[in-house]
């Protein structure tokens, strides 16, 4: 039931909290069918945070009726800071998100 840190975790579904989203620095016990974790090689506690702001902006299209599960959670997009790689193609810019969070006040307090 443990589930690894350093990861995105999505409340699924209850009164009030589905739809929100929150970085998960150390692992933890995330409730069965009611919360939803997402990793990926890239991430750290402040562009988990940039993520997490993000991903909050969504919370009011889902309910405790609207679960934020399956296609609803995969279909979810919001928005990020690219960067053109020169070779036609781009990619997130996890450097410009992580230095975002730490200009900010919360920066200083993690």
């Amino acid at each position: 039931f443990i589930s690894k840190g350093n990861c995105i975790v999505f409340i699924q579904l209850g009164a009030g909290s589905a739809g929100y989203s929150l970085y998960q620095e150390v692992d933890f016990i995330g409730m069965s069918g009611k919360t939803a974790s997402g990793y990926n090689k890239n991430l750290n506690k402040y562009n988990g945070l940039f993520l997490v702001a993000l991903l909050d902006l969504e919370r009011p299209k889902f309910s405790y009726g609207r679960r934020w599960t399956g296609d609803r959670l995969l279909k979810t997009k919001i928005k990020l800071p690219i960067i053109d790689t020169g070779d036609g193609t781009c990619e997130q810019d996890w450097e410009y998100m992580k230095d975002y969070i730490k200009s900010t006040i919360y920066g200083d307090l993690i």
